[in-house]
């Protein structure tokens, strides 16, 4: 499947969060997967290229990112993944949300 110029949305977990993006969660934050959301500039054998535009963390909520800065996401950091044609409104939620 060709997945350049689609629009992605992936979630990785906090682990791989805080190799990409150099922080760990603070005391009392939520943790859990996060989601990335952006459009796929390429793929490599390791991973997918793929232009941020939005981060939702653990505890919902939407980080802008207006640079969309391109990272490479590793295959194994995917949890779980959605495709689209065009960017979504919303970030959706897939899968099992832990109980509270």
């Amino acid at each position: 499947m060709e997945l350049e110029g689609s629009y992605l949305v992936v979630w990785v977990p906090h682990e791989a969060v805080a190799v990409l993006l150099g922080f760990q969660p603070a005391e009392g934050e939520p943790v859990g997967p996060w989601a990335f959301a952006g459009r796929v500039h390429g793929e490599s054998p390791i991973g997918v290229w793929l232009a941020v535009d939005t981060m939702l963390t653990p505890g919902e909520e939407e980080l802008s990112q207006e640079d969309q800065p391109i990272y490479l996401l590793r295959w194994e950091w995917i949890m779980r993944a959605r495709l689209f044609i065009e960017p979504p409104r919303q970030i959706p939620r897939i899968g099992f949300l832990p109980p509270e």
